[in-house]
């Protein structure tokens, strides 16, 4: 079961200061408790505080945690202890084929060792970035304006995530390693060429993909409802899993996936496409 992590605001030493207090309150750790946890971190240190809780109960006992064990791996990388720990788990518990099946899938989140340097604005991503802050995060609310970042050394930033945002510009030579765009309602028009230094970018709700020659390593489009792509690469772009996708245009567009599904779309339009392999 994947938990999309939702509160990243959240720091590892508040998060863990979190769990010390649940447990001094109420002298155990639930499973719904668990689940919550992975919703706010994949951060290596809080992983492993509730993988070492479970380990100490009784092996009855362990087995109602086998949706935390499960969530832990789908989706997000952990790092070699926490790993083999929740693979023993799941071992132990009898549900190893489920355990690997969703370690196969791919991974969204990485497992990270900092507590990271969060900010929420563009005056203190600037500060932050001059002050060499480590693993900087930034969450900022643009307000529906129009907004340019692209004199920010965002090449410095470790995750960017931009909320209602009416217009926005980006340099490719300055873009962070994880690029949330999926919360804008505006239609984005991605301008920058090479995405190739940003491991993984999430799709507004509609965006113009027509510039992009390179694509990131991962693309998550499952919020996309509209897009456009003209004389573009869309290998990256899985339509199988754009489950809101309502109107596209692809115009001489090339190297698709084998499959095609645009069954739930209202608006199709395909044009001078290279459909060979599809």
């Amino acid at each position: 079961m994947f938990v999309p992590i939702i509160n990243a605001e959240i720091s590892a030493i508040q998060i863990d200061t979190y769990i010390k207090q649940h447990r001094n309150q109420y002298k155990a750790i639930s499973p719904e408790f668990a689940l919550n946890v992975l919703s706010k971190t994949n951060h290596i240190g809080n992983i492993k505080s509730i993988i070492k809780y479970i380990q100490n109960l009784p092996n009855e006992e362990q087995l109602k945690y086998k949706d935390f064990v499960i969530s832990a791996i789908d989706g997000r990388k952990q790092s070699p202890y926490n790993l083999s720990a929740l693979e023993q788990l799941a071992i132990d518990g009898g549900y190893k084929k489920e355990f690997d099946k969703a370690n196969e899938k791919e991974k969204l989140y990485e497992a990270t060792d900092s507590c990271g340097t969060y900010v929420t604005t563009p005056d203190e991503l600037v500060d932050a970035i001059n002050q060499r802050a480590p693993n900087i995060i930034a969450r900022i609310d643009c307000k529906d304006k129009i907004v340019r970042i692209d004199d920010i050394e965002l090449d410095k930033v470790k995750e960017l995530k931009i909320y209602n945002v009416r217009d926005l510009r980006l340099h490719e030579k300055r873009l962070p390693e994880f690029l949330d765009l999926s919360q804008c309602d505006a239609m984005i028009d991605l301008e920058c060429k090479d995405f190739s230094k940003v491991k993984k970018i999430s799709l507004p709700k509609r965006c113009d993909l027509s510039a992009i020659t390179v694509f990131p390593e991962i693309v998550d489009a499952s919020q996309c409802e509209g897009l456009r792509a003209i004389k573009s690469n869309v290998r990256k772009l899985d339509f199988f899993k754009m489950k809101n996708l309502d109107k596209i245009i692809l115009k001489e567009s090339y190297d698709f996936q084998e499959s095609l599904d645009f069954s739930n779309c209202s608006e199709v339009r395909i044009e001078f496409c290279n459909l060979t392999d599809v």
